[in-house]
């Protein structure tokens, strides 16, 4: 007697491919998930590579300014935020950027308060620059935009015999598109430098 084999039901059939639909529809969302944290990890390091550019910009700039200008022609604010041009009767600070052609930019020193940390400056006065990052001098659309500014105080102190001693402070805020906003997202960051009458090293 000869057994046949039993024939595949069509309930069976059905099950199949559901389990198919099933597992293709959690591949579909470990993927999705997947490619998400790619974006995500690309975005932060376009935003990491941006940040560093921002602060070597300014931190290089402030350092030729150090050098490229005297003590004496240093224009600065005095205790009463009064501002005291340089011997050369300069009121700005001629300053250049990294991969900038042109001549020096003329920052304007700020009168007011310097703000408290994370805190955009309001009633200072504002500098606006753009620093080619990507190395597209051709192409102005994806340079780095950035807010300056700028304050030199007279910090000497007699008492601890500090005498003609100059603090150089720069707040900038530098703006990052990542592709979620069409505006960008500013960042604010700060450096600062201390200069006096004797050299420095």
């Amino acid at each position: 007697m000869q057994t046949r084999a039993p024939t595949p039901s069509s309930s069976r059939q059905g099950m199949t491919i559901l389990e198919v639909m099933i597992a293709l529809s959690v591949l579909a969302l470990l993927l999705s998930g997947i490619l998400a944290a790619l974006l995500q990890a690309h975005r932060m390091t376009q935003e990491s590579i941006y940040q560093n550019a921002a602060r070597a910009s300014v931190q290089g700039a402030v350092e030729q300014m150090l050098r490229s200008i005297s003590f004496a022609n240093l224009p600065y604010t005095n205790a009463a935020n009064t501002l005291q041009p340089g011997a050369d009767a300069s009121t700005t600070v001629p300053i250049v950027f990294n991969g900038q052609l042109e001549a020096p930019l003329a920052l304007s020193i700020s009168t007011s308060a310097i703000p408290d940390a994370g805190v955009v400056p309001s009633g200072a006065s504002e500098n606006l620059v753009n620093i080619d990052v990507n190395n597209t001098p051709d192409l102005a659309s994806d340079d780095m935009q950035m807010r300056l500014w700028l304050w030199v105080q007279d910090v000497s102190d007699s008492a601890i015999d500090a005498t003609q001693v100059r603090a150089i402070t720069v707040v900038y805020q530098w703006r990052f598109f990542d592709g979620s906003n069409s505006a960008g997202r500013w960042h604010l960051n700060s450096v600062r430098n201390i200069r006096s009458a004797a050299p420095n090293f």
